[in-house]
This record gives structure tokens, C-alpha cells and sequence, in this order.
């Protein structure tokens, strides 16, 4: 299997190694991969991941609408799943855009655009779009951050 993008926290020592269809958890110190079954139920699929503004979180919005949030911090441990879609088509490429500067995410589908605060784990806000977006990127000022590294 070839891993073409690996993607994690600064202070962890495991990594996501993502393939075509599959995803790979990367232990730094153990020299070890393994597969990553993020699946909170069986029958599943991911349609669009990412990561927070900060690589805290990785995102999976799976095929059942739901926004899957893992822990990069803590060996990407589940932490909690929000419902943002009652209905979302399989085949669909939602895209997940991250501000790093109000640690929100905006999941755009179709021309739809919902706002979520993945540490409330709630859907703040949504509004329609009047165009199809192929494509988003977040655009913002924000404070330097203080990191020691």
C-alpha cells in the first residue's frame, strides 16, 4: 500500500497516513502502521475528511451525514459524532473548510453551508449558497499564536 499524505498533531507521536480508500494510523515511536478503523457503526463510508484550524481534530464526514471528530492529540481517540445532514448522497464530495481563527468548520454540500463548533459538537449556524462551490478555502485575519516548539 503507498501512503501519499500523512497529517497530525505537532505534539503527538502518531500520524493518519491516508491511501486510496484506506487510512492508516503512523506510530512514530514504534515504527508501526496500522489500519484506522474510525467507523462508529458498520456500513459506513467517508465522503470528505480534514483537520481543525489547529491539527487538534481529524474530521471525517461519513455517508450517513454525520461529522466524526478524532482526538490527533490523543492517537486519534474517538471523541464525538455531530449530525449535520438528515440525508447526504454517497457519491457526494462535501467540501470541510477550517478558520483557525474562531476554531469553527464550515461543511459546504451542494449549496448548502453549515457552521459547526466541533468542541460544543453542535451545528451553529447554516446558510444557502447561490452557486455549486467546487471548491473553498477559509480567508481571515487572525492573532499570532503563542506555541513553543
Amino acid at each position: 500500500v503507498r501512503i501519499g499524505s500523512l497529517r497530525g498533531h505537532f505534539e503527538a507521536n502518531t500520524m493518519i497516513g491516508l491511501s486510496r480508500g484506506d487510512i492508516y494510523l503512523v506510530d512514530l515511536i514504534n515504527n508501526a502502521i496500522t489500519n484506522f478503523t474510525w467507523q462508529p457503526e458498520e456500513e459506513i463510508e467517508y465522503l470528505s475528511y480534514g483537520f481543525d484550524g489547529h491539527d487538534e481534530h481529524l474530521l471525517m464526514l461519513d455517508t450517513k451525514g454525520f461529522l466524526n471528530v478524532y482526538d490527533a492529540g490523543n492517537n486519534f481517540e474517538f471523541d464525538k459524532r455531530i449530525a449535520v445532514f438528515s440525508e447526504i448522497d454517497a457519491e457526494a464530495k462535501p467540501l470541510l473548510v477550517a478558520s483557525k481563527s474562531d476554531e469553527q468548520v464550515y461543511v459546504i454540500y451542494q449549496k448548502e453551508v453549515h457552521q459547526i463548533d466541533i468542541h460544543e459538537g453542535t451545528v451553529v449556524s447554516h446558510f444557502d449558497l447561490d452557486f455549486d462551490a467546487s471548491s473553498a478555502t477559509w480567508v481571515g485575519v487572525f492573532e499570532k499564536e503563542e506555541h513553543d516548539h
